[in-house]
């Protein structure tokens, strides 16, 4: 029902490329796959995976904690910390 709801009000994004390639690394939102920019693959969990396509699929969006809360989760509660656990700064 979230995602519909994420669905209605939002309007139809444009066709995204399935494959985003930075200096450092390359996105195959397709395929689900994350790789250095070596060819070191990047093993992420299946919910480190959602929110890289997340932030993928919204290049240049201002992206709140409570939109990602609300794709991977479902949740709208405020007060998680879902997305700290997985969010760390390197």
């Amino acid at each position: 029902m979230a995602r519909l709801r994420v669905a209605l009000r939002s309007p139809t994004p444009p066709e995204e490329p399935p494959f985003i390639q930075t200096p450092d690394f390359s996105i195959d939102l397709a395929k689900h796959l994350v790789a250095l920019s070596d060819g070191t693959p990047v093993h992420l969990t299946a919910t480190e995976w959602q929110i890289v396509e997340v932030l993928a699929r919204n290049p240049g969006k201002l992206i709140t904690q409570r939109f990602v809360r609300e794709e991977v989760w479902h949740i709208r509660e405020e007060r998680t910390n879902h997305l700290r656990v997985f969010m760390v700064a390197v």
